[in-house]
């Protein structure tokens, strides 16, 4: 209970630490790519690595961003099908020249017996994927801390699947088309994006900050007592069942890039929800929560509320 409450503590204070999802240091990162140009056949700068955990295990993706790009499609796809032949067979060799032999979850993934996850490479039109499975919990959180390994190494070559934040604030820093392209700054000192509510708008903005805030504690507090099942229960109803009213709310004074970041986080909760029940690992959890706290940070860092005059 007390290692439990510390962890809830640690992830408060800290996003994240960097083998779950903090970006690695730049000297880091150019350890991982040089390793990579020797181990992965593809452009790393003309490609995307993209990383979705799921309750059953995780997809991973790598794909083009130019679909015009044949050359490095069929690389993608050469590198994929060979590493999920060799992920079948236990042998993660290729992680390990890239990201070192203590990377997280590679251990119990090598260590498992033939049967206990599934591993399936498939093409897709703009690159390949491989779906990992598994109806071991442990296994699950392995793939899942495996995932998060990769995510922090590859930095700005990869992204989560679940977490869009990253692609929103991108777009709202160069203007999306809508509300978010009119949107002015606060002032010289403060950067942030301004969002014009009026006095309803912005007392229903407050009331679903209030929401989930406490929504947020009830889940930590149930963490901290092995409770999964009122963790589970509690995400659920922060997630995108919370926005059905939204249009209807906001009428559009709600920025497009400002709504993705919004609709992620939402869809996190529902991520937490489904773990919460399947997995039932309250460090996992907590993993998700502080992935979740970051997109809120995130939002907060990029805009700033004032009810017209």
């Amino acid at each position: 209970m007390k290692s439990l409450t510390l962890a809830v503590l640690a992830l408060l204070a800290l996003p994240m630490s960097t083998w779950a999802g903090e970006k690695a240091t730049e000297a880091r990162i150019k350890e991982v790519a040089e390793r990579g140009r020797h181990v992965m056949p593809f452009n790393l700068e003309q490609t995307t690595h993209i990383f979705k955990k799921v309750p059953t295990g995780g997809i991973q993706q790598v794909i083009v961003k130019d679909k015009a790009n044949t050359v490095q499609i069929k690389l993608i796809r050469e590198h994929l099908s060979k590493i999920a032949r060799e992920f079948k067979a236990g042998n993660f060799s290729d992680p390990v020249k890239i990201h070192g032999k203590n990377m997280p979850g590679l251990e119990k993934l090598r260590n498992a017996k033939s049967g206990e996850y599934k591993v399936t490479y498939k093409e897709l039109a703009n690159g390949a994927e491989i779906d990992y499975v598994s109806k071991k919990p442990e296994l699950v959180t392995a793939i899942h801390q495996f995932f998060d390994a990769q995510l922090s190494d590859h930095a700005r070559h990869a992204t989560s699947g679940h977490d869009m934040s990253r692609h929103s604030m991108h777009h709202s820093m160069h203007g999306m088309s809508g509300a978010s392209a009119q949107t002015p700054k606060a002032d010289a000192v403060d950067q942030r994006l301004l969002i014009q509510f009026d006095e309803v708008q912005r007392a229903y903005f407050l009331k679903d900050m209030r929401t989930l805030f406490s929504g947020t504690q009830a889940i930590l507090g149930a963490l901290a007592n092995e409770d999964m099942q009122t963790v589970a229960k509690t995400a659920r109803s922060l997630g995108l069942g919370m926005t059905h009213d939204v249009k209807s709310k906001y009428h559009g004074a709600i920025p497009k890039a400002m709504m993705h970041m919004g609709m992620a986080m939402h869809r996190t909760f529902d991520d937490i929800a489904r773990d919460a029940e399947s997995i039932r690992d309250s460090k996992h959890t907590l993993q998700q929560l502080s992935s979740t706290m970051a997109q809120c940070s995130a939002c907060h860092a990029s805009y700033q509320i004032q009810v017209n005059q």
